[in-house]
């Protein structure tokens, strides 16, 4: 049986989440969480007064209890009072429109293919009743321009106009972003063009970040001097300090599917390789007295350096303040375990912001710590090995192996693949890691010596440029990634039960966790059996919502058809925010492409293919149609599943009389209507909605994003007049039409 006495603090950091994500799953609004709170306390405080101490063993449940509630009662007022919102004077508690608002920059500005993004702490706003206090945190988004660039964080404006609520995702299985920005307390954002905005003033409401960012600015200003190459320096950018801002998508989507990705986000690993460097070179100082004061004073002092130098990372901090936690407790021999000392440290990290839970980053942080503290000392006690090298080799492949095995549930979750070579790509980019940081502080720290630093800067950069050419060559290798997979909330948490009732099974070889490991694999199988044949029987049409784009989506069991333009199908980075999700949801193993009838000629993708395999002269759904004669301009048929869905991506011109009849056509007075069940509109294709009523019976008229903003919110307005059922993707979010 396990033992929970030692393991203390990890109770109470447990409960502590669990009253965090109760607050943030069902956002319920009691008024009296504090009274209770209180109550709870109190009864604890009674019970340990007025019982006799020799009769308070016989309580220990009991107490236990009331703590433990308490605990899960406090992680419920903490987040609500962290909860911005919950304040009277937030922004997102103003009714009417705002004139002029007052804000401080509190983050670096970020640069993008058409602005400057940055995060504002808003301060007043002015509305028909004048000038107010406010409060909130919006997204800013300034045009580019000669005076946008020197923006800085700190500086304080006055902004014209008003910010904007930000919108829900607006295809099927998106990446919830509003999601994700509620939980930065973040709910508007606003796009300021030139002349709308004034600095007033330089106040930095934080100056250790200000000194943190300009000493990072100041290290990244030396980096790029002396590595050359543009793509070897945004890594030892992003690989020392921290910017990733500058990094392309093809490094990015390498180093991923490589299973490195972690490499390039500055946070616990880093941390970690510098605590185990300064523990290698300053190990002996143990041996003397005092020997563990001094070490952990000068660990302490290079760790919070090291942050400070990396202006302040969150996932930095996060890192810095879990292992300050153990170097501060072995230093003064607390004989506690490192789960309750890893406890504690999320615990304060919590106190101080409890949205952290929701964090990625930090999600896997504490599970890769944990996994690597539990799992590594018995992976690599099942091999010993006398060879250095060797010891080396397998030591980094346990804590590989520990780490994936601990943070592959969430991984599957948030980024749907598995890096099937992390445990070779890790065996190089770990002591290139290494490597990596120590050349390059040792080339900031030389640049008082350009010659110097000018050599170190060369190895850092072809140091940098084999690791590239290591990773692009994995990245390569068959079957080096597996794609997307897509699993629940839920599902993770089973997999983590899996998982932990294995080794719990392993360590006791009791036949009762046997069983509830196969009871729990079990219930996961009838979950993906369930799973496989709701999408065999699947068969849906989708128009994405993908701002000045067109793509439209057949899927029919496990396969689908994507008509979509060809500078949307080259753009990789907008297919998997926009479309890979759903994709991925809905288990589709095989995709065919076809162009958009106005787009110009492709060569398709592996897979794919040109044509319309899904108009009437072939493909899945294929059927006779009514000819289309006597109509002039860009017009498509398409047939699938008896399903007629007519795209219109040009003007089009309308007969003043059909001819002949047809079995799909109804007589009226002059001509004959055609029986349609979606019109598809594309491309701002001008056209007559009283003329398209008067040729046509269709079920709804469907303006995609590739008309613009304006032009759809005219035909929406005239759709209604003329009472025809009408659909805009660009402001309704994608049209799903499930069969």
């Amino acid at each position: 049986m396990i033992k929970w006495t030692p393991y203390s603090f990890l109770r109470i950091t447990v409960f502590f989440i669990a009253g965090i994500l109760f607050y943030i799953y069902t956002g319920l609004e009691f008024d009296h969480y504090f009274e209770l709170f209180a109550c709870f306390i109190s009864a604890y405080a009674l019970l340990y007064f007025t019982i006799p101490k020799e009769r308070i063993v016989y309580f220990k449940p009991v107490f236990g209890i009331i703590a433990l509630i308490s605990v899960f009662l406090f992680g419920i007022l903490l987040t609500k009072q962290k909860t911005n919102s919950n304040d009277a004077n937030h922004i997102l508690n103003f009714n009417g429109e705002i004139y002029y608002y007052k804000g401080l920059i509190v983050s670096e500005l970020t640069e993008k293919a058409k602005s400057y993004k940055a995060e504002l702490l808003i301060s007043e706003i002015k509305n028909e009743n004048g000038w107010g206090t406010a409060s909130g945190r919006i997204l800013i988004y300034f045009a580019k321009d000669s005076t946008t660039k020197m923006l800085k964080y700190g500086d304080r404006l006055i902004i014209k106009g008003s910010p904007n609520l930000i919108t829900p995702p607006s295809n099927p299985n998106e990446f919830d972003y509003k999601r994700y920005l509620r939980f930065h307390n973040i709910y508007h954002q606003h796009f300021v063009r030139n002349g709308n905005y004034l600095v007033c003033g330089y106040q930095p409401i934080n100056v250790i970040k200000e000194k943190a960012t300009a000493v990072r600015n100041y290290c990244d200003k030396i980096l790029r001097k002396y590595i050359h190459s543009s793509r070897e320096y945004k890594i030892a950018s992003a690989l020392i300090l921290g910017i990733r801002s500058s990094l392309d998508n093809e490094i990015k989507e390498a180093y991923s599917n490589a299973g490195a990705m972690h490499v390039l986000a500055v946070s616990g690993l880093h941390v970690g390789i510098v605590f185990q460097f300064l523990m290698l070179i300053l190990g002996r100082l143990r041996k003397i007295k005092y020997g563990e004061i001094i070490l952990a004073f000068i660990l302490l002092v290079v760790l919070w350096f090291y942050a400070f130098v990396t202006a302040l990372s969150p996932s930095v901090l996060r890192a810095v303040t879990m292992f300050s936690f153990i170097i501060v407790a072995r230093a003064f021999g607390r004989q506690t375990n490192i789960y309750n000392i890893l406890a504690v440290s999320a615990f304060c990290l919590l106190c101080f912001n409890p949205y952290l839970i929701m964090e990625v980053g930090f999600q896997l942080s504490y599970m890769a710590v944990f996994g690597i503290v539990y799992l590594q000392p018995k992976l690599y006690g099942l091999v010993e090995i006398y060879n250095w090298v060797g010891d080396q080799i397998w030591a980094i492949t346990c804590v590989s192996i520990a780490a994936q095995v601990a943070t592959f549930p969430i991984a599957l979750l948030y980024f749907h693949q598995f890096p099937t070579c992390f445990l070779f790509s890790n065996l190089v980019v770990i002591p290139s890691a290494l490597l990596i940081l120590c050349l390059g502080f040792t080339t900031i720290g030389a640049s008082f010596i350009p010659l110097l630093a000018k050599g170190f800067g060369f190895l850092l950069e072809k140091l940098i440029w084999l690791l590239n050419q290591f990773i692009f060559t994995i990245e390569k290798l068959p079957f080096a990634l597996i794609k997307g997979i897509d699993i629940s909330v839920f599902e993770s948490w089973l997999i983590y039960a899996i998982v932990i009732i294995f080794l719990i099974f392993i360590y006791f070889k009791k036949i009762q966790f046997q069983v509830v490991l196969f009871s729990l694999l079990f219930l996961f199988s009838i979950f993906q059996i369930i799973e496989l044949s709701i999408q065999k029987n699947q068969k849906r049409f989708v128009v994405y919502n993908i701002h000045d784009h067109s793509a439209i989506d057949f899927i029919d069991g496990f396969e689908n058809e994507l008509i979509c333009d060809s500078i949307l199908l080259n753009d990789k980075s907008k297919l998997r925010f926009h479309i890979f999700h759903h994709w991925w949801n809905k288990g589709i193993r095989k995709t065919n492409i076809t162009p958009s009838p106005t787009s110009p000629p492709l060569t398709p993708p592996k897979g794919g293919r040109t044509g319309h395999p899904l108009s009437p002269t072939g493909g899945k759904g294929g059927g006779k149609v009514p000819p289309l004669g006597g109509f002039r301009g860009a017009v498509d048929l398409i047939v699938w599943n008896g399903y007629k869905i007519l795209l219109l991506n040009k003007d089009m011109e309308f007969p003043g009389n059909l001819g002949s009849g047809s079995p799909n056509m109804s007589r009226t007075p002059t001509y004959y209507k055609i029986d349609i069940d979606f019109i598809v509109l594309q491309n701002n294709a001008h056209i007559s909605l009283r003329k398209l009523q008067e040729h046509f019976i269709f079920t709804k008229l469907i303006i995609d994003s590739s008309n613009k903003w304006y032009y759809g919110k005219k035909l929406l307005k005239e759709a209604k007049a003329y009472d025809i059922p009408c659909f805009s993707v660009r402001h309704q979010g994608a049209f799903v039409w499930d069969i």
